[in-house]
């Protein structure tokens, strides 16, 4: 299982629905579905915000040419960021 991407790296929850639909009443499944949904909630209301004419700006205004790995990989890097913080918190 994995996450479910368009050919244009968006997100797509119906996708995710579409392949799992007979197990999303399991609790794993509907965990992974709340969690697709909020990586759609944030690539819309977030990461939208740090792109724009195919150019990313990072915390230090620095502008880079959008590429697929290196997207992929600020994202995630990202998640690891916040998840040590949480841990640190929680």
């Amino acid at each position: 299982m994995s996450h479910s991407w368009t050919k244009d790296d968006v997100e797509d929850g119906d996708l995710f629905l579409e392949k799992y639909k007979k197990d999303i009443n399991h609790l794993f499944m509907m965990g992974y579905f709340i969690h697709l949904h909020t990586d759609l909630l944030r690539n819309q209301y977030f990461v939208s915000d740090t792109i724009e004419n195919d150019t990313i700006t990072l915390l230090d205004r620095t502008k880079i040419k959008r590429d697929r790995s290196l997207y992929k990989t600020l994202i995630y890097n990202d998640y690891t960021n916040l998840n040590v913080q949480l841990l640190g918190e929680y």
